[in-house]
């Protein structure tokens, strides 16, 4: 990659394929280069889960996984029941090493995980260059009855109609905002977001 590393071009991908290859290469370094960049989100996400007292024995899927950064600032929160799935087998061979998810498998694009879950986790996953704006309404047809899903937008997707779009319907069918809270998402390259906590 260029001396810039992955992170440079990631917001341009498009296709499933392409994004888990992407990941895929980016696996060994992925850590290591968000901390430098400063990532934020998935702390941000934890705090937000817990301002609306959610139990901290809540069944979580983290969707989207990767390699385990946002499960980690789950469980640091304090909650203590996580599943993840990810496109790439490469950045779930790496979650699986944090040993902090009770199980882990790979995702496939436009499948639905089961409805056993409390709440659903979507951590920097729904944004251009990742999964497109129809995810958020696949995955909150996916939760529990008064289930929980702590997501967020960065810029990109807040510039983006289709994402607002997405969860304008949402919220046009029924789903509450719990949480909603803007700042920082990769701060070093000037990246912010905005955190949600929806409830169905």
């Amino acid at each position: 990659m260029t001396q810039d590393g992955f992170l440079a071009k990631v917001y341009d991908l498009s296709g499933a394929d392409r994004v888990e290859a992407y990941y895929d290469a980016w696996s060994d370094s992925y850590d290591a280069e968000l901390t430098e960049h400063g990532y934020a989100t998935p702390a941000r996400c934890a705090t937000a889960l817990q301002a609306t007292e959610t139990p901290g024995d809540a069944l979580i899927l983290d969707f989207g996984c990767g390699t385990g950064v946002s499960g980690y600032a789950f469980s640091q929160a304090g909650f203590t029941r996580l599943h993840g799935c990810d496109l790439s087998r490469a950045m779930l061979a790496k979650a699986a090493e944090k040993q902090i998810y009770e199980r882990l498998w790979q995702s496939e694009p436009g499948v639905a995980p089961d409805g056993s879950y409390d709440v659903i986790a979507a951590v920097g996953v729904i944004s251009p260059g990742a999964a497109p704006p129809e995810t958020l309404g696949l995955l909150l047809s996916a939760l529990k009855p008064g289930g929980r899903m702590v997501m967020s937008f960065n810029d990109h997707a807040l510039e983006d109609p289709g994402y607002v779009g997405a969860l304008e319907a949402a919220l046009a069918q029924g789903v509450r905002i719990l949480h909603e809270e803007y700042g920082p998402h990769i701060s070093r390259i000037g990246l912010n977001s905005r955190v949600y906590v929806l409830e169905t």
